[in-house]
């Protein structure tokens, strides 16, 4: 009876496409970091211009910062799913529809991802009364589309 070496089949085919993936993020670390960066500042600007002086305080620069930053990890996780990763199972059945079937997808898929987080994010950053029906109607289409335009 052969000596059982603790790996299947399916470990073996995992190797190739999980060192693909990995190297893929390696050669984008550094998009990264400018993303991260650029969304930093995105949050302190976007606190800065779009709100009241009162609520201009180094506490809610650091939640703006935070909160941008983790919609644009979000973005770019989205991003590499759909599209990026070389190996990707959806990027190769996107790719078999018709270029307009594959956009309207991919879009809903990112707005809906960015709209969750961006959601989740508020809930989890700021107290109880910074998330209300103003901000969902109001702040949130705004935040969506700052991260839509230069997505696009």
């Amino acid at each position: 009876m052969p000596a059982h070496t603790g790996m299947t089949s399916l470990d073996n085919s995992a190797w190739p496409l999980l060192a693909s993936v990995v190297r893929y993020w390696r050669r984008h670390l550094g998009f990264l970091a400018g993303l991260v960066i650029v969304a930093v500042a995105a949050g302190v600007a976007y606190r800065y211009l779009f709100d009241p002086l009162e609520e201009r305080e180094p506490l809610n620069y650091l939640r703006s910062c935070l909160h941008a930053t983790g919609v644009a990890i979000a973005g770019w996780a989205v991003y590499l799913s759909l599209a990026g990763a070389p190996q990707s199972r959806m990027r190769a059945i996107l790719r078999r529809l018709p270029q307009s079937t594959e956009l309207v997808i991919k879009a809903l898929a990112m707005t809906a991802v960015l709209a969750i987080v961006t959601v989740r994010l508020q809930l989890l950053l700021y107290p109880v009364p910074f998330f209300s029906e103003r901000w969902v109607v109001r702040e949130l289409p705004w935040i969506l589309g700052l991260f839509f335009s230069d997505r696009w």
